[in-house]
């Protein structure tokens, strides 16, 4: 994601495309994934915390494990 943001990769642009991502629990390795690029934007991502929050009760432990870590990282300042 850093990388990407220095080649000129709009952080709230690739923030979009990522969260079309969480509603689709079907594959929880993209999910899994597509959570933590969102919690590698750090605190620009807060509009994903919603959507973070609600997957912390998803029936996968890497999914909860990962929506729980990239809230840490979306609420570091």
């Amino acid at each position: 994601v850093t990388e990407l943001m220095k080649q000129g990769v709009n952080a709230q642009l690739l923030l979009a495309e990522l969260e079309r991502f969480l509603g689709d629990t079907r594959n929880s390795q993209t999910l899994v994934k597509a959570i933590t690029l969102i919690g590698n934007i750090g605190p620009m991502a807060t509009s994903a915390a919603p959507a973070l929050k609600k997957l912390r009760n998803n029936e996968q432990e890497t999914v909860r494990q990962a929506a729980h870590t990239a809230l840490e990282k979306i609420s570091r300042k």
